[in-house]
């Protein structure tokens, strides 16, 4: 799943969110002029790799280096499965391996961090790194008993000029009936990512209220709400419209304030849906 985007920076003074614009807008011939006008291209990606290394060239299909500046990816279920992350948590060296090969020399990593068998990585041009400071990472657990590592969340915060940013990968609790623990897997990364920071000690509030820019992306395994095997023949019809409504995260945003910020993209494929 991707989401990409053109952001305004507050390098000015004021913030601003530009309309999303997919790559094949984008004219890196006025990126000079872009930049100075704190304008930046972003590109965000998650992956549930169920347990597998992904090779090289489905990940340099999967990510369209070269054309935004910069790139945050979080996976999930890398190189072990859920189950196996608690007992052997894996390195992904391998995903890692492949990752820094597909980025090339052009892009320079801000940060990164594994957390059982969830990982995420925030890349950027090699020339816009001097905007990078006070680089910070952290990671909350939502697995067995909020201790065990097999579902939680990863942040990756830093400064990029005068605009705050933070990036966040979860993977939140499964099976189509735990909306509630998802609900709270959720509010619980939201409050406690970076609580032991200064970022959080400092202000006691949400995580995602404290940056001026918070994007958050993963396997959040939301699903539609309905009979299945209704919900599949609108699938096959590709009648996506009719099944938002149903979708488990907008309900959730009507009904608990902690999840209304999210802005989720609108879903153009089928296979961005549960049942």
């Amino acid at each position: 799943r991707k989401m990409s985007g053109l952001v305004k920076l507050d390098e000015l003074g004021e913030h601003h969110v530009l309309e999303s614009a997919s790559s094949e807008d984008i004219d890196l011939d006025a990126k000079t002029e872009e930049l100075k006008q704190g304008e930046l291209h972003l590109f965000c990606g998650t992956w549930n790799l169920h347990g597998k290394s992904a090779p090289y060239e489905n990940i340099i299909a999967f990510i369209p280096v070269g054309r935004y500046d910069l790139y945050a990816i979080g996976v999930q279920e890398c190189e072990r499965s859920v189950e196996a992350s608690i007992i052997m948590p894996s390195s992904k060296q391998g995903w890692e391996d492949n990752l820094q090969k597909a980025m090339s020399p052009d892009y320079v990593l801000i940060g990164a961090r594994s957390f059982g068998a969830v990982h995420l990585s925030v890349w950027i041009r090699q020339e816009l790194n001097r905007l990078v400071s006070d680089v910070q990472i952290d990671h909350v657990s939502v697995g067995i008993g909020n201790m065990l590592n097999n579902k939680g969340g990863i942040g990756v915060a830093f400064l990029l000029g005068s605009t705050s940013c933070l990036f966040i990968t979860s993977h939140l609790a499964a099976g189509h009936h735990n909306t509630v623990a998802r609900n709270d897997d959720f509010h619980r990364i939201n409050t406690k990512l970076f609580a032991n920071t200064p970022i959080g000690t400092t202000f006691d509030k949400p995580v995602t209220t404290l940056f001026d820019r918070a994007f958050w992306m993963g396997d959040l395994n939301y699903r539609i709400e309905g009979d299945k095997a209704a919900i599949e023949n609108l699938i096959k019809s590709n009648k996506l419209d009719f099944l938002r409504p149903h979708d488990q995260l907008t309900m959730a945003k009507k009904a608990r304030q902690s999840i209304r910020w999210i802005q989720r993209g609108k879903t153009h494929i089928s296979t961005d849906i549960q049942v």
